[in-house]
């Protein structure tokens, strides 16, 4: 609505125009959208994880950090395809969004994620994640896909007296992520040694 005054008939009066805006907002909602959400996964994206993980260190939140990677994908795609590792990927983002409702999740990767929520420790933090690589391991999927699902993750804290920069951040939480990986593939072989 916009409001214009004039003078009509040797009288002052206001004239009101309106604009049928609806189709601007929904173009708007769509750029939105693609700027915000990733195409695949239907989950935040890169820019908007980083938009928010910005956000709170300039905030000064409490609150960590998860840097979580799929294992296997690069096998998945060529042993069973792309369409198969398009699946493995949204079974996954699927998965780490039950981590909490209010953790913000986003791909910021062919492979990687990133997780943030706010008023968690550090085993909190931990202990479900590790529920969730559980449960994701133990379901196959709908084609039942003769291969391991799984996914490494380092999780850094970040407290309200935190000066490292996000880029350090996200740093520290994937070099945790290749030490869990790392880990589990030995336990994995030594394991498989016990048969």
């Amino acid at each position: 609505v916009a409001i214009h005054p004039m003078h009509w008939h040797q009288r002052n009066a206001i004239t009101f125009v309106l604009t049928d805006v609806s189709r601007e907002r929904v173009r708007l909602n769509k750029l939105q959208s693609i700027a915000n959400y990733d195409t695949l996964t239907q989950i935040y994206n890169r820019h908007y994880g980083m938009e928010v993980l910005n956000e709170w260190l300039s905030e000064g939140k409490n609150f960590i950090l998860c840097f979580a990677d799929i294992d296997n994908l690069k096998y998945v795609n060529d042993r069973f395809g792309h369409s198969e590792g398009d699946q493995y990927i949204i079974h996954v983002s699927k998965i780490l969004c039950e981590f909490s409702r209010d953790a913000v999740v986003c791909r910021i990767g062919g492979d990687e994620f990133m997780l943030l929520a706010q008023n968690r420790s550090l085993d909190e933090a931990k202990e479900q994640l590790e529920i969730l690589r559980n449960r994701l391991a133990n379901n196959k999927g709908d084609q039942h896909a003769a291969y391991e699902r799984s996914i490494s993750y380092g999780i850094i804290p970040v407290g309200s007296d935190n000066t490292l920069l996000a880029s350090d951040l996200l740093n520290a939480a994937d070099e945790k992520m290749y030490e869990y990986k790392r880990a589990y593939k030995k336990r994995h072989r030594s394991k498989q040694g016990d048969f």
